[in-house]
């Protein structure tokens, strides 16, 4: 949230001898932000996705060449039974008792 507001900040002093010229003719305070705060959301959407994207690449390429590590646990290790889904710890008695508290047992 404070990178976007930093990068509208920024847009807004590089625009700001147009936006002095919309004022002069009458533009709303709403249609001149309007165009700065969609284009900076939009941004924002592409970089999490870039984000997300560089992460899972990174665990995937780490689970590759360290498998032993585990970073990556295959759909099966969700499901300890009865479609339940609960993640695989490592821990045998978290596993049971997470099993026990999500399966209503």
């Amino acid at each position: 949230m404070l990178l976007i507001n930093a990068s509208i900040r920024l847009s807004v002093y590089s625009k700001r001898f147009i936006i002095k010229t919309m004022q002069l003719v009458g533009a709303t305070k709403a249609f001149i932000r309007r165009p700065f705060i969609i284009t900076n959301i939009w941004l924002g959407i592409l970089s999490a996705i870039l984000a997300c994207a560089a992460l899972a690449f990174t665990f995937y390429a780490i689970d590759q060449s360290w498998p032993e590590w585990g970073l990556i646990m295959h759909y099966r290790d969700f499901y300890l039974g009865g479609g339940c889904p609960v993640p695989y710890w490592g821990i045998p008695q978290l596993d049971q008792y997470l099993f026990l508290q999500l399966s209503g047992s």
